[in-house]
């Protein structure tokens, strides 16, 4: 459902919603204000699909997190299906979500799917020789996709990454204020509108989920917090994951949290219900999985 309203955003949706907008702006149909927000003018404004989500990156996260799951999910649910046909239905779902991915224009979110390519490369059945050969080939088509797809974004003087170096200087100079208690759930916003220049980027949020515990739990919630992630991901992999055989279903929901998480360090994943939930039940189902 995800993937079909990304297409169908990226196929017309979002022009009809632009044309939508600019011809009802005086009406008195449209929410009050709708027109005035400048971060939902924003967002309709850009070609990257966001599809059921708040914004492009959050449907980056998911595509993340459960696009693994779903692939191997399918598979096993076709058991009885001729194996080129159940390879057909891997191959056209794994294709629309990776397009959805690219029509989101995530760069973070295309640079994650790289790492977890790799490691699902890594953990397969097939060769060495052939893994290294899949693996460097991957690598270069992705990287080699990155530097082209997004070669102008790097000549802007002011972008996306530029503006995630103002936020996390930002939070370090909070965390270097309030470093016991921090500042409480959700205040960044607040602290950075006082000591940002006047030519930075707005914003209320991190991008960044281990800073933010850092600014609003204080060192203690950042450490806490950071080695929880660390910790369940390393114990889940040895005792859940690694010994599982071939791609089976707690191998996928680990490699998408693993994923998810990798997002996080750029991103604000946690103050998103819809990733949050998902990922911390998935964690616990596979805590409790047994093969």
């Amino acid at each position: 459902w995800i993937i079909r309203m990304g297409f169908e955003q990226h196929f017309g949706g979002l022009e009809a919603t632009r044309r939508f907008l600019y011809l009802m702006k005086d009406g008195a149909d449209l929410p009050p204000g709708l027109l005035n927000d400048p971060a939902y003018l924003k967002r309709i404004a850009s070609p990257r699909i966001f599809s059921t989500f708040v914004g492009a990156d959050a449907l980056a996260g998911a595509i993340v997190l459960l696009l693994p799951v779903t692939l191997v999910f399918l598979w096993q649910i076709t058991p009885k299906v001729r194996v080129a046909i159940r390879w057909a239905f891997v191959v056209i779902l794994g294709g629309c979500g990776l397009a959805s991915l690219y029509w989101s224009g995530s760069k973070a979110g295309w640079l994650v799917s790289l790492i977890v390519a790799v490691v699902a490369l890594g953990h397969s059945a097939i060769s060495m020789k052939w893994k290294r050969f899949l693996i460097c080939g991957v690598l270069i088509l992705g990287v080699a996709g990155f530097g082209v797809r997004y070669a102008a974004f790097f000549k802007k003087q002011k972008n996306s990454v530029g503006a995630r170096f103002t936020y996390w200087r930002a939070a370090l100079h909070i965390v270097a204020i309030h470093p016991v208690l921090g500042t409480g759930p959700g205040t960044f916003g607040v602290l950075y509108e006082q000591i940002k220049r006047p030519d930075d980027e707005p914003t209320r949020l991190c991008h960044n989920d281990y800073l933010e515990q850092a600014c609003d739990s204080g060192l203690p919630g950042f450490v806490a917090y950071t080695a929880m992630v660390a910790g369940f991901l390393w114990w889940l992999y040895r005792y859940r994951a690694r010994s599982s055989r071939g791609f089976s279903c707690c191998f996928v929901v680990w490699l998408g949290m693993m994923g998810l998480c990798l997002h996080s360090v750029v991103e604000y994943h946690l103050y998103i219900p819809a990733l949050a939930w998902p990922m911390f039940f998935l964690l616990g189902w596979a805590m409790n999985f047994e093969d």
